[in-house]
C-alpha cells in the first residue's frame, strides 16, 4: 500500500510525519475553522461554495483567507499523490501557532493549513434512527454559523444517541425548534414541500441543502425556511444531508415512525440526482 500523503503549510508530507505544534490554537482553543469536501475523477464538488462558507469562518474568526487557486491546486495535488479517484477531503484552517497563553490574539500569527484526504466510500446508506436531543444548538452565537473546529456539543449528542442506540441525534435550539443533526441539515416533507430550519435557528449552510434549494423546483417540489417543532405526526418524509453521505433518510425519530416508516418517493428522486453530480 502506498504511504498516504497529507499537505501541511504549503508542502507535501507523508502522513506519519506531519507534525503540529502544541502551541497551536487549534489544539489548544479550537480557533479555527474546516471544511469536509469530495471529489471523484479529480473534480471537486462546489468547491466555491466551500470556500465561500470557508472565508465567512475566517472573517468572523479574524482568520487570513487562503488563496483559492493555492489551495485548489494544493488538494489536486494531493489527490494525484494518494492516487484517490473518488475521496473526502478535509481542509482544516487554524490560527495558528501562540506561545502566548489565553484568549488573547497576539499578532502576527501564521495559520496553520492542513489538507488530508482519504477514500470515499459509496455504500448505500438505509433509513436511520435519531433521538431528539438534551444538548441546545445556540441560535444567538454567531458560531452556529460557520463550521468551525469546535465540535464538543455535538460528539457527545452523538455519543448519547448511540448509547440510547440511535444512529444520531436530533439538535433543538434554546427556542425548542428544531436545528439539526450532529453534522447534517435535517429536512421533512409534507404535500409536495419540502420544510427546512431557517438558517436563524442556529443552522449551518449546508452545501448540500443549498443544492436542494437549486433543484427542488425540477421535481415540482416547493421548498421554505420555517422553524417548527418536534412535533412529527404531520409530516410524510425526514431526510438528512451533508456532502459526505449526500442525502440519507430518517424513517423514525424518538422511535417514532415518520410518514409510513420506510424510504419515501421525494428522498428517492432527490438522491438520484445529487448522487449523480456527486
Amino acid at each position: 500500500m502506498n504511504e498516504q500523503c497529507v499537505h501541511l503549510n504549503g508542502e507535501l508530507v507523508p502522513e506519519i510525519k506531519a507534525q503540529i505544534s502544541m502551541f497551536d490554537r487549534g489544539f489548544t482553543l479550537a480557533d479555527g475553522v474546516f471544511e469536509t469536501m469530495v471529489s471523484r475523477n479529480g473534480n471537486l464538488f462546489r468547491l466555491n461554495q466551500h470556500m465561500d462558507r470557508l472565508d465567512k469562518g475566517c472573517d468572523l474568526l479574524g482568520i487570513q483567507r487562503l488563496n483559492r487557486q493555492e489551495t485548489k491546486q494544493n488538494i489536486l495535488e494531493l489527490l494525484h499523490t494518494n492516487k484517490l479517484t473518488s475521496a473526502v477531503i478535509r481542509l482544516t484552517v487554524t490560527r495558528g501557532v501562540d506561545r502566548q497563553r489565553g484568549l488573547t490574539i497576539h499578532d502576527p500569527v501564521v495559520p496553520t493549513i492542513l489538507i488530508r484526504t482519504h477514500l470515499r466510500s459509496t455504500h448505500k446508506i438505509e433509513g436511520i434512527s435519531l433521538s431528539v436531543s438534551s444538548i441546545a444548538r445556540n441560535e444567538g452565537s454567531p458560531i452556529s454559523g460557520i463550521k468551525s473546529i469546535s465540535y464538543s456539543d455535538s460528539i457527545v449528542a452523538k455519543k448519547l444517541a448511540s448509547e440510547e442506540g440511535f444512529d444520531d441525534a436530533l439538535l433543538l435550539n434554546n427556542l425548542g425548534n428544531v436545528a439539526c443533526a450532529t453534522s447534517s441539515n435535517f429536512f421533512v416533507t409534507q404535500d409536495n414541500t419540502i420544510i427546512t430550519p431557517p438558517l436563524s435557528d442556529g443552522v449551518l449552510g449546508g452545501i448540500i441543502r443549498g443544492v436542494i434549494f437549486e433543484i427542488s423546483s425540477k421535481f415540482g417540489l416547493k421548498i421554505i425556511e420555517r422553524s417548527f417543532k418536534p412535533n412529527f405526526d404531520a409530516y410524510e418524509e425526514s431526510f438528512i444531508t451533508n456532502v459526505v453521505t449526500g442525502i440519507v433518510p430518517v424513517v423514525a425519530i424518538d422511535k417514532v415512525a415518520i410518514g409510513s416508516g420506510h424510504i419515501g418517493p421525494i428522498v428517492k428522486r432527490l438522491s438520484q440526482t445529487i448522487n449523480s453530480e456527486m
